[in-house]
């Protein structure tokens, strides 16, 4: 292996080498931004100012104009450990925003709504639409070997290879 970088080049996760003093640290290191960016839930992206009292493993998703100890950091996110970690989000991340109860994608440029093309803008709700819901289902089914035949306005099967149907409506 190449000593080049010193991270992994997707979730920047610290490599351990050769005869490196104290690889516990860089370990769980990388285990503590694996844990937050696995299943990835962001306390906001609308808070300016860090909390008095974070708990451990909270993260914030840190908009412009950040203040304090968050200051300079727009667009990256902020995990509470023992003090402060800033991480830049990988594209294809996807974040639970816990006080918009929603679920947004990293897409290397600009978070956005699950099937929502950067012309209908990074906020859009397409996904909760009669015609997101459509193209959700037509995405994910063929994932796990199922068809989506008919519309969510009136009915819809989804069927498989074992003949699961099941009736979609709005």
């Amino acid at each position: 292996m190449s000593h080049e970088s010193e991270t992994t080049p997707r979730f920047h996760l610290p490599y351990l080498f050769t005869g490196q003093a104290q690889k516990e640290l860089f370990h769980n290191a990388a285990l503590n931004r694996l844990d937050a960016l696995l299943a990835c839930v962001l306390v906001s992206r609308t808070e300016t100012a860090p909390p008095a009292e974070p708990q451990a493993m909270q993260a914030w998703l840190l908009p412009a104009g950040a203040q304090g100890d968050w200051s300079g950091a727009a667009g990256r996110i902020a995990l509470w450990l023992d003090g402060w970690d800033f991480l830049d989000p990988p594209s294809g991340l996807k974040a639970w925003i816990a006080d918009e109860d929603r679920h947004l994608f990293f897409d290397g440029a600009a978070w956005r709504a699950p099937h929502a093309s950067p012309a209908q803008g990074q906020l859009a709700d397409s996904a909760v639409q009669p015609a997101g819901l459509v193209a959700a289902l037509a995405d994910y089914a063929p994932l796990a070997g199922a068809t989506f035949t008919g519309d969510v306005e009136t009915a819809g099967n989804l069927s498989a290879a074992n003949n699961i149907h099941a009736g979609v409506a709005s």
